[in-house]
């Protein structure tokens, strides 16, 4: 019972369904979170998946889980509706949702963004990828209501692979490279995985990406969200640079290479990434 399957099987508990969770390994680690499961009163299986997961109106696939496994091909046949934990906790909050994706980058640019994102009015949540669950942030919500709560969640292939109303008011995309073949099999279907993330945005959404990357450049064009781009090269964007300088939408100094603490262009690009993003949702620029 990994973490996203446990923390959607909570969600899916707290919201007065009837979950029986199961899962092929049985570690310590999985075995501990079952027995505190059952101590909920869920019912459970470990090392298996017997045939009793297909007496179901909905499967929560964990992420691990490859879209081609036999226990989901065998889902379908039974027409099971198939989401992944990421899609199961978006339909239980009202919660603006920036959503980070690239090959390489996510994790450092969701937690400059959580910075950011700290305001008065603003109180950037962080989950997904990086290790917390969004649907432990989901239950949060429900119990502790907050109005200003937005989701920065770090988003990774696998899990785009069972996507239906997911949609984020922002996607960012830093970068696109082969990664994870073994999985999707080919770039194309890598590159696909990752646009589902804004599959279903609409025009009052946004996009931000590197429009130095050429997948990039050209995967987008076709969605109807606002484009947002970010450049190390380019001038037509929310913070152009220069050799010593980044400059905001006033023109004016924005932050001096100097003050930039994490070393590297890659790192640069992502601060500019998570930047342009928070000045979208109206963030001060001294955040």
């Amino acid at each position: 019972m990994g973490k996203s399957g446990y923390a959607a099987t909570l969600l899916a508990h707290h919201l007065g369904g009837k979950v029986f969770a199961s899962d092929l390994g049985s570690t310590q680690e999985i075995l501990d979170r079952t027995n505190l499961l059952h101590q909920k009163g869920v019912q459970c299986e470990t090392g298996q998946h017997s045939d009793r997961i297909y007496d179901a109106d909905l499967f929560i696939v964990s992420p691990g889980i490859s879209k081609d496994a036999n226990i989901l091909s065998k889902a379908q046949d039974h027409k099971i509706p198939i989401v992944g934990e990421i899609e199961f906790a978006s339909w239980f909050t009202e919660a603006p949702i920036i959503a980070v994706t690239g090959s390489n980058g996510k994790t450092t640019t969701v937690h400059i963004l959580v910075a950011m994102c700290q305001s008065d009015s603003v109180n950037g949540e962080l989950a997904g990828n990086m290790g917390i669950p969004f649907s432990e942030k989901v239950i949060d919500e429900i119990k502790h209501p907050d109005p200003n709560r937005v989701y920065i969640l770090e988003i990774s292939s696998f899990q785009m692979e069972f996507i239906y109303h997911f949609k984020p008011k922002i996607g960012i995309f830093l970068n696109i490279s082969p990664d994870h073949l073994d999985r999707h099999r080919t770039m194309a279907e890598y590159v696909a995985m990752k646009l589902n993330m804004v599959q279903n945005q609409i025009s009052t959404d946004a996009v931000v990406f590197n429009s130095d990357d050429p997948q990039l450049a050209t995967s987008l064009n076709d969605y109807p969200s606002q484009k947002l781009p970010f450049s190390l090269l380019q001038s037509n964007v929310t913070f152009p640079l220069n050799a010593t300088k980044v400059y905001d939408t006033d023109g004016e100094p924005f932050v001096y290479m100097y003050e930039v603490a994490l070393p590297g262009k890659h790192n640069l690009a992502n601060m500019l990434a998570a930047a342009t993003a928070a000045n979208h949702i109206g963030i001060d620029k001294k955040n």
